[in-house]
């Protein structure tokens, strides 16, 4: 039975850095804490800030005695029944340097009990992606039998968290559509393609950021044969690509490193030359030169004042003509999907929404809400070990079960607390008949 007061899972944040071993020494000290700290002058125990270590947790004559480390001939449901994964804060409560009513709390901790179920899982860290939609010619060229004094048109359709909540369940739409000169210039599918860009570029903010209603949406005009502009396969977050040409001067954006990993595999997921250029959109050369086709990326959301919504990107839905265009000759696909990854912004969100406030309800009484100290750096990457685990508690004559989720974020390159706090952990879970960690 769930207790009804804990309907939510309740959350337990470890955060280990990208230096720290995972801390399994054999001692017999009943202390988890550096002995830097003076805790006891003998402390033989060596856990550091953000260093993860894994303790016994059972009292009842056991060997390892409570609170000593659960070494790796120890590691067994038989010896350990109870675990307690405990990560240092390198504080000291014999020492305060934090004023009330934050806490002198030497470690964060999960403990675990063998006898009620538990499931783990492992995400590696992954990068953001972002939507993109390539329309125009394929990899042979251009498109052909563009005519004089003929309307073409496309029409974008995104949709995410913000365009759903601010707009419409359906997300929105944006039509572009020009018409061609009576008289066609030499190369007429670049007039044509290079104008639906400046008039969709125009709308992102890219030529003016203060525009209010922007487009989350940049064109990039494409010319496959590697020709002018900028090359797509020598892009890094050092390159500014120009976009456009305007009269307050040249607009153009820097791409992140995800932006560039999603161009860069959408050219590869639809055959384009990986030495495809980004074509500056001028009106003064419109109609000459050479533009294929156009890429469609679409941005993030923008962020501001106190933003707890965790969703920020962007999708595109379609990319279609409405009219001049023919579907049979033109390509028109998706190159790649928005996904919001492994977010080190969620992660950081997650523990300000729940973990913080299990804090203040654990350390306050009738005073206001206090923000704690996030653990998680937005500035890092992180990896993540979520345990979905449970702790008895004996409530009106029957035992309830209250649910936990312990989640343990490793800095990204910290390959050996991974592997090492993997293998002891999937040993422990063997002996005591729970499914081991499932790679997400």
């Amino acid at each position: 039975m769930i207790n009804t007061t804990n309907r939510v899972f309740q959350e337990e944040f470890l955060v280990v850095d990208s230096t720290k071993a995972l801390y399994n020494t054999a001692n017999t000290t009943t202390t988890h804490l550096n002995a830097a700290l003076d805790f006891t002058a003998a402390s033989p125990v060596k856990l550091e800030k953000n260093q993860l270590g894994v303790f016994q947790g059972y009292s009842l004559g056991s060997t390892p005695k409570l609170n000593e480390s659960v070494v790796a001939a120890n590691n067994t449901y038989s010896k350990a029944p109870v675990i307690q994964l405990l990560q240092g804060t390198g504080l000291n409560p014999n020492k305060p340097t934090l004023k009330y009513p934050l806490m002198e709390q030497p470690f964060e901790k999960v403990v675990l009990n063998g006898k009620n179920p538990i499931t783990v899982t492992y995400e590696e860290y992954k990068p953001s992606t972002y939507a993109t939609w390539v329309f125009g010619g394929n990899a042979t060229g251009a498109i052909a039998g563009i005519t004089p004094a003929t309307e073409y048109g496309i029409t974008v359709k995104l949709n995410g968290k913000q365009i759903e909540k601010s707009y419409s369940t359906y997300g929105i739409e944006e039509k572009v559509t020009v018409t061609t000169p009576t008289t066609l210039p030499a190369a007429p599918i670049n007039w044509v393609l290079q104008n639906i860009a400046w008039n969709y570029n125009s709308m992102s903010g890219i030529a003016y950021p203060l525009t209010t209603n922007r487009l989350p949406l940049v064109v990039l005009p494409l010319n496959y044969g590697a020709a002018g502009g900028v090359d797509i396969s020598a892009l890094t977050t050092a390159t500014f690509v120009p976009l456009m040409e305007t009269t307050v001067g040249t607009k153009g954006i820097y791409f992140s490193a995800e932006q560039i990993t999603s161009i860069q595999a959408s050219l590869s997921t639809l055959g384009l030359p990986a030495a495809t250029h980004i074509v500056k959109s001028d009106k003064a050369t419109f109609g000459t030169g050479s533009v294929d086709g156009l890429m469609f990326l679409a941005l993030d959301r923008d962020l501001v004042y106190e933003d707890y919504v965790g969703q920020i990107k962007n999708n595109i839905h379609n990319v279609g003509s409405h009219t001049g265009f023919d579907s049979n000759v033109v390509l028109s696909k998706k190159g790649s999907f928005a996904n919001e990854g492994l977010s080190t912004r969620m992660l950081y969100l997650k523990y300000r929404k729940q973990a913080q406030q299990k804090k203040y309800n654990y350390h306050q009484n009738e005073r206001n809400p206090i923000e704690f100290p996030n653990p998680i750096d937005l500035t890092k990457t992180y990896s993540v070990f979520n345990i979905v685990h449970s702790i008895s508690t004996f409530e009106d004559n029957h035992t309830d079960m209250v649910p936990f989720t312990g989640i343990i974020a490793v800095e990204s390159g910290n390959t050996g607390f991974i592997s090492g706090f993997t293998t002891w952990l999937n040993t422990w879970l063997t002996s005591a008949n729970q499914p081991t960690i499932v790679n997400l």
